[in-house]
């Protein structure tokens, strides 16, 4: 029984400690079910399976072109070679778990990320010190989500600067690009998770429509935020409360959560109203 994700494999696996999709066994049936299936967003790739599975890939995303495609594990079976993305004609979602460490790479040849025109979201998950430059030439990229665990992962300034770029999200050890986000242009959401955020004033170079501080603890609360155009704020598990959205001008909207677990069940306030 498929839920929430599929996990790919050699063989259709279902039981206890186990729940795969072998991927030859992908039929009609099995398709119309995944057509069906509003629960359903991932699609998992954890093992270096031969290109054919790809291509099973490609055809689910062709009927489900909302799914996300994550890939991630791999460890005995790596590296894992990007290049093998490129005949993915249907992947618009691409989750990667980034590992690089001494004598190990999760993946091998990410710069041929960059070649992959179909792609709208990504999202990558990094631990280590990961070449990120392959971002700079993902023109249709619309959003962009980046977390980093630990390590230095190489990333310019022009990485936020593509002209389809609508999101950005940035976690915990991310924040430091804060400082990279280009001030001449606005985006439709800033998203902040997981941050210590060390000057009030990091968040205030990049115009967005909505910004959200997810978990964030916020420190020197001195900024200028009057030329900002931001119009709804939503925050959740942060250091922050009414007196900061009062700071922005064009405030309309404001989301105050004390979980996360309330943020995704998201209720609107008209903070006109306090």
């Amino acid at each position: 029984m498929i839920s929430k994700t599929i996990n790919l494999d050699y063989k259709t696996s279902i039981g206890k400690f186990s729940n795969t999709l072998g991927y030859k066994d992908v039929s009609e049936v099995v398709l119309d079910g995944i057509r069906e299936n509003k629960k359903l967003k991932y699609i998992q790739l954890s093992r270096n399976l031969p290109l054919d599975s790809l291509e099973v890939v490609d055809l689910i995303l062709s009927v489900r072109p909302d799914l996300i495609f994550r890939i991630y594990g791999m460890y005995n079976d790596a590296p894992y070679d990007l290049t093998k993305l490129k005949t993915m004609r249907h992947l618009k979602n691409l989750h990667l778990e980034l590992l690089e460490k001494k004598g190990y790479s999760r993946f091998s040849n990410l710069d041929s990320l960059g070649l992959l025109k179909s792609v709208k979201s990504l999202y990558l998950n990094v631990n280590g010190n990961v070449d990120l430059s392959f971002i700079e030439t993902m023109d249709g990229l619309e959003s962009l989500y980046i977390c980093v665990e630990y390590g230095q992962p190489v990333l310019s300034s022009e990485c936020f600067k593509l002209k389809d770029l609508r999101e950005i999200q940035l976690g915990k050890k991310a924040a430091v690009y804060l400082n990279s986000l280009p001030a001449d242009r606005t985006i439709d959401t800033l998203v902040l998770f997981d941050c210590d955020i060390k000057d009030e004033s990091s968040i205030t170079l990049m115009n967005s429509n909505e910004l959200h501080l997810l978990n964030c603890t916020v420190h020197n609360l001195e900024g200028d935020c009057r030329n900002l155009t931001v119009r709804k704020i939503i925050t959740a598990e942060s250091n922050l409360d009414n007196s900061f959205t009062k700071k922005f001008p064009n405030i309309v909207e404001y989301y105050n959560y004390s979980t996360l677990r309330e943020y995704e069940q998201t209720k609107s306030i008209d903070i006109r109203k306090n």
